[in-house]
């Protein structure tokens, strides 16, 4: 009798144990990512401030969409200045399609630019190149924007079980957040200008031009994406122009470009292709490398982008 009371208790205690360690677990975990949430969106500068503003605070009239090119190579001081209009670079490092589309998403539950510019890459529609698993930048904002969800479940089947942890969203960021809470305020509305300057010793040799194109490696869900979000911002009424900004050297894959303006035209949006620009892609001065202008080749594509636009609109 005794020897069952004894494993009796043994197992409850066991249990006890076992309940208490959960409880401590789950209370750790909520109040490290209510502190971690707190600041968070205390940020007021760097790339994870811009990117809550874009999705809950922008209402300029020109947006500006992409990948860190689009970033780098867009200033909205510039364009602002050259049209009139209030411009803002919604640009993001390291993302591809579906970022844009959930920032854009975002954005139309609540106001519509008058003009989006989405500077598309050559790479961005390619198997292996949709950043999908970069998608956690928008951890943070899932309960928040509901309308974004579908878009941060494509990170993995378990991305709903990983998201009850409230520090999940926020646990490769910590160190950031903290240097970020102490960092001043930005002022180039989103535009992150890089200020260095290749010189002739680190030219990098002529992109090799593609021979043949094989569409097989093609993302059909990148393209579909972009149809996405060329028909929302249609249906608000905005001006949507597909760009291609410079490679120095030009472009390498022309096959691309000509997909891009074929479903341009058939969505009916503008599409520019600035990819071979011989005053820009020629001159190593206006690069920081191959794929990316510096402050001065940005300020002369700006430019550039204004006369365009103003021809337009």
């Amino acid at each position: 009798m005794k020897g069952s009371l004894s494993i009796f208790n043994s197992k409850y205690t066991v249990l006890f144990n076992l309940i208490s360690l959960l409880i401590i677990i789950s209370a750790s975990d909520y109040i490290v990512g209510r502190f971690l949430k707190n600041y968070y969106f205390k940020q007021k500068a760097g790339v994870y401030y811009s990117t809550t503003y874009s999705l809950q605070e922008a209402d300029q009239d020109i947006m500006i969409y992409g990948s860190s090119r689009a970033l780098r190579h867009y200033s909205p001081a510039i364009i602002s200045a050259g049209l009139g209009m209030s411009c803002y670079n919604a640009g993001r490092d390291g993302q591809g399609i579906f970022y844009v589309e959930a920032v854009i998403k975002a954005q139309l539950k609540r106001y519509t630019p008058k003009i989006a510019l989405i500077d598309l890459h050559e790479e961005m529609f390619k198997y292996g190149h949709e950043k999908i698993d970069r998608l956690s930048c928008l951890l943070p904002y899932f309960d928040s924007q509901p309308e974004i969800r579908p878009i941060i479940l494509k990170r993995s089947k378990f991305e709903r079980i990983k998201l009850l942890s409230n520090v999940y969203p926020y646990n490769s960021m910590i160190l950031t957040i903290a240097k970020n809470n102490f960092a001043k305020a930005g002022d180039h509305y989103g535009y992150m200008p890089l200020s260095r300057k290749m010189r002739p010793s680190e030219l990098p040799p002529p992109p090799k031009k593609t021979k043949t194109f094989d569409k097989s490696s093609i993302n059909p869900d990148t393209i579909k994406s972009l149809e996405t979000i060329c028909n929302m911002l249609k249906t608000h009424d905005v001006k949507v122009v597909l760009l291609i900004s410079p490679y120095f050297g030009g472009s390498q894959d022309p096959d691309m470009k000509e997909i891009v303006k074929a479903h341009a035209m058939e969505w009916s949006v503008s599409f520019f292709d600035f990819s071979g620009d011989e005053n820009i892609m020629q001159d190593y001065r206006y690069w920081a490398d191959r794929i990316h202008m510096n402050n001065d080749g940005a300020m002369a594509y700006s430019k550039k982008i204004n006369r365009v636009l103003s021809q337009i609109y």
